[in-house]
């Protein structure tokens, strides 16, 4: 093989690369986007660090206990699939 060949064959395979990884950062922004929307629409703020707040007020200890554990798992589905889909794409990183 010559080296131009050997340089194009890493170009393409970098250019693979790149898509893949472009193609799960597209995939894992869409999954947090859409954490966020479901937890704006039962009524909670997101901050910028994907904390979520419960913005209402609950009338009974029953719906108070309810939101809690609402705002629990959407704060653990947007926490958890941010993680995840970061540490799966810096795996996937090349190094050096």
């Amino acid at each position: 093989m010559t080296m131009v060949s050997r340089i194009g064959d890493r170009l393409e395979e970098a250019a693979k690369t790149a898509r893949t990884g472009a193609s799960e950062l597209y995939a894992a922004r869409s999954h947090l986007r859409y954490a966020v929307e479901d937890a704006h629409s039962a009524g909670f703020e997101v901050g910028n660090d994907l904390s979520i707040t419960d913005s209402g007020a609950c009338e009974s200890p029953m719906t108070m206990a309810s939101r809690r554990a609402l705002t629990h798992n959407l704060a653990l589905s947007t926490s958890v699939s941010a993680q995840c889909n970061w540490f799966h794409w810096i795996s996937k990183s090349p190094r050096g």
